[in-house]
């Protein structure tokens, strides 16, 4: 808490350093601890869901906000919208090393990149649901960047 609050209030980012490496932490002490008290095939299905947590909460996060923001999208559209936006963006969430800022500008630019994808697997009504959609996506990322700790109003 102390260090997302310091991230919070100044844009420290040993702080969110500490918050990765304390979450490792944590979560190799939970490894132990379970390695100690399952079966082989229980760990290696707890190692799975583990590898698998953040495709799983990707896709939830966006099927929420396709139902909620998804206008006129059908039912497959969402699915393809959704699928290709956790592909697109799933590489970058397991990138670490990237500041708030750098990582929201660097999603936002792949959400747009998102588009080009989807052009040419959705029709064009479906399409424009669509590109409705990730554009509020990517003002939302954009609003939310100017409130980061060092964001400038030249930025």
């Amino acid at each position: 808490f102390k260090d997302s609050m310091a991230f919070l209030k100044d844009g420290d980012m040993s702080a969110m350093d500490n918050m990765a490496q304390n979450e490792e932490q944590r979560k190799a002490a939970l490894r132990e601890v379970l390695a100690q008290n399952l079966t082989p095939e229980q760990l290696a299905a707890y190692d799975t869901y583990e590898e698998e947590l953040p495709r799983r909460m990707l896709e939830q996060s966006f099927d929420m906000q396709l139902s909620m923001m998804g206008g006129s999208m059908d039912e497959e559209t969402r699915a393809i919208v959704r699928d290709t936006l956790v592909e697109t963006l799933l590489p970058l969430q397991e990138d670490t090393t990237l500041k708030p800022s750098d990582s929201m500008a660097q999603t936002a630019e792949a959400m747009e990149q998102t588009l080009d994808r989807l052009e040419g697997l959705l029709p064009p009504d479906q399409y424009e649901s669509a590109a409705r959609f990730i554009q509020q996506q990517v003002g939302m990322m954009q609003g939310f960047e100017e409130m980061l700790p060092g964001a400038s109003a030249a930025e």
